[in-house]
């Protein structure tokens, strides 16, 4: 059996990282986003 190009469970830990990255990143935002908000109430 020839081992395929790209195996799958780096591929899905690839996955998982560009998950959490995009998730912390909208979370990050979120969180400038109520600041300068609640800045902007004062």
């Amino acid at each position: 059996m020839e081992k395929p190009l790209f195996p799958l469970v780096p591929l899905h830990w690839f996955g998982f990282g560009y998950t959490a990255l995009v998730v912390s990143g909208g979370i990050v935002g979120y969180v400038k986003a109520e600041k300068q908000r609640s800045f902007a109430a004062y």
